[in-house]
């Protein structure tokens, strides 16, 4: 789990730095535009994931215990969720084919997520 953690803490700061400091050039690789209501809303998403990297960070060596848990399992559900979300905006066309990279770093934190915080034992 330390390792899936500081995996995480890498990418969440990675994507979260790119949507804070310059979101319109950050996104345009993945075919997507922003105005400037969109930037606001990268930034408020870039500082969330900032947050969520030091949580991460911050809970790296602990036990699979009560905070730590909801931690892994709303990490779960917010990764499912955007999985879902992302999938579907490709399947409509938004996204550009660079955006897979994202999808499947969902799909790997979902998975990681989702077996560190919702097995047994």
């Amino acid at each position: 789990m330390r390792g899936f953690l500081i995996f995480t803490t890498v990418v969440y700061g990675f994507f979260g730095l790119g949507l804070l400091a310059i979101p319109a050039p950050f996104l345009s690789p993945y075919g997507i535009s922003v105005d400037m209501g969109g930037q606001l809303m990268c930034r408020i998403l870039g500082a969330a994931l900032l947050g969520f990297a030091w949580v991460f960070w911050s809970v790296r060596s602990a036990k699979r215990e009560g905070a730590m848990l909801a931690v892994l399992r709303g990490s779960f559900v917010y990764n499912a969720i955007d999985t879902v979300v992302l999938l579907i905006a490709m399947n409509r066309g938004e996204l550009g084919v660079l955006s897979w990279g994202p999808i499947g770093l969902h799909i790997v934190m979902a998975l990681g997520f989702g077996w560190f915080g919702l097995r047994r034992g």
